[in-house]
């Protein structure tokens, strides 16, 4: 072909392919795992009053409002938009990590630190 590079080489197909060949299945099955059981168990969190009527569903708000950034070391980073968020999320860390390790038991997660979307 004269020297020239063949246009296909340059296709999307072929870009998303090689930057995504280094990527293992099984960590994306538990990158995976770790987003949905995040929301899962988020979702759950509920405020408000002993009286079951008068509690509010604060969870699926967090669990809109933020997304799981890395597991290293036994600490979940997780990300949010507002700082108000990440004290509700203090507030209810123990409630979470708690729940966490209920679903993922193979997973050594430790602690979970806040950071606020830049």
């Amino acid at each position: 072909m004269n020297g020239k590079k063949d246009l296909n080489d340059f296709s999307a197909a072929n870009i998303i392919e090689k930057v995504f060949a280094d990527i293992f299945p099984a960590e994306m099955k538990e990158s995976l795992s770790i987003h949905n059981v995040w929301h899962e168990v988020v979702s759950t969190i509920r405020s408000g009053s002993a009286d079951y009527t008068l509690k509010s569903d604060i969870g699926s708000q967090l669990a809109d409002h933020s997304r799981v950034i890395d597991l290293k070391n036994g600490v979940l980073l997780v990300e949010t938009d507002h700082p108000g968020r990440i004290q509700l999320f203090q507030m209810y860390n123990g409630y979470i990590l708690k729940g966490l390790k209920m679903k993922i038991k193979e997973l050594d997660i430790r602690s979970i630190s806040y950071i606020l979307k830049k």
